[in-house]
């Protein structure tokens, strides 16, 4: 069978990226499997492969142009369609399955079947359809309702070109139902590597891109300031980072540069360290020593008008527990599925209880061990032998 999966933002080393990799390493062994994406470059197939920890040798990619979107212009209700349906339909023309993955409305699947995996909706169909606009807002009644009927009809076609709807999570299941009137499956995630057994040091650890807008590196920094102030002594804090311009431009690079020369700031006199860009086997020695992980995606967000900026799931959360780190994490989005409160991690909400309950921890009598070892046993829910098998019966009725 041939499959195509769509991955627009391939070229990466991110939670897509590696969810498509896992995809398409599992489909590639009994059916033709092509990554279909816009990046020329496309990255080094032996780079992703070391960072993903996958096997790719079986998988084909190809390259195409980059479809601008379609703007204005069709007044009359069925050319429209037949434009909108007809937009960049030769990404899944020539497959028998074809699986779009992203963040925002897809285009209409014109092979015999389709699955639609959405990390999270990132446009409402209020949005999509310009229903937000001042233009908008100017039109009649009359021509509102025309409009309403033609869109949800629009919609209601694009959506069921695809068989089945995936979601990473319950968060971002609950957020498809209600930006875009659609049940979903959940298939989470799979663990990116297994991680062994080593002596465990008195670190904490944080793992993300140095970007001053989501991750909250600077929060915590403090956070960790404030726990050594309190009397906590001998513990350090590794923060490991990417830092390139490869997603964002030159421009955010600098941004992200100016960040991380502002946390060494804040943070010269304690033992805070900065790791950035690490190889795949240089992150996996890090995180099987630490003894604990932070993560602070989400603190500050305003959870009901910007969702799409909590954590969509909490991939990095997962490998820190595989690796033996108990988590404690912020309370939103995703996160809160993964942990198992008290008993394998904690989650938190201001950067008062971060170090409370960081504190609390550290002090407990083999509290450490005891839920570090709950971490490793719990997290095998994610395992990769679990996102197989849930992948293959989701997708059971579409492969043959």
């Amino acid at each position: 069978m041939k499959i195509g999966i769509y991955q627009a933002t391939w070229g990466g080393i991110g939670g897509a990226e590696l969810y498509v990799a896992s995809m398409a390493e599992i489909l590639s062994r009994s059916h033709q499997v092509e990554i279909i994406h816009h990046n020329p470059l496309g990255m080094s197939l032996d780079r992703l492969q070391e960072v993903m920890d996958v096997d790719l040798s079986r998988v084909a990619f190809r390259c195409v142009p980059k479809p601008d979107r379609l703007s204005g212009g069709d007044t009359n209700p069925f050319t429209k369609y037949k434009r909108e349906k007809n937009w960049a339909a030769d990404l899944s023309h020539p497959y028998e399955l074809f699986v779009y993955s992203g963040l925002i409305v897809p285009c209409f699947c014109h092979a015999p079947a389709g699955c639609l995996l959405t990390y999270f909706p990132m446009e409402t169909m209020d949005s999509y359809h310009g229903r937000e606009s001042e233009t908008w807002g100017g039109r009649s009644v009359l021509k509102k309702l025309a409009s309403r009927l033609y869109q949800d009809f629009e919609w209601r076609r694009r959506m069921s070109s695809y068989r089945h709807k995936l979601a990473i999570s319950e968060y971002t299941q609950f957020w498809l139902r209600r930006y875009w009137g659609f049940d979903s499956q959940i298939l989470y995630p799979p663990l990116r590597r297994e991680f062994g057994r080593v002596h465990k040091t008195k670190q904490l650890v944080s793992v993300g891109r140095f970007d001053p807008h989501i991750k909250n590196y600077e929060t915590m920094v403090r956070a960790f300031l404030a726990l050594c102030d309190s009397g906590v002594k001998d513990w350090e804090y590794v923060i490991v980072g990417g830092l390139n311009d490869h997603g964002g431009g030159e421009a955010f690079y600098q941004e992200s540069l100016e960040h991380l020369e502002k946390l060494k700031s804040i943070s010269a006199g304690y033992p805070v360290s900065f790791l950035t860009n690490l190889s795949g086997a240089e992150l996996k020695r890090v995180m099987e020593s630490s003894s604990v992980f932070w993560h602070g995606a989400g603190y500050g967000v305003d959870a009901e008008r910007e969702p799409g900026r909590m954590e969509h799931f909490g991939i990095v959360t997962t490998e820190a527990m595989a690796a033996g780190c108990v988590p404690i994490v912020f309370r939103g989005g995703g996160q809160p599925e993964i942990i198992r409160e008290g008993e394998d991690g904690y989650t938190w909400k201001d950067p008062g209880e971060l170090v409370k309950l960081t504190r609390s921890l550290i002090a407990g009598q083999g509290l450490i061990e005891r839920m570090s070892e709950n971490a490793r046993k719990n997290v095998l829910r994610f395992a990769r032998e679990a996102f197989e098998s849930r992948l293959l019966a989701v997708m059971s009725d579409l492969l043959h």
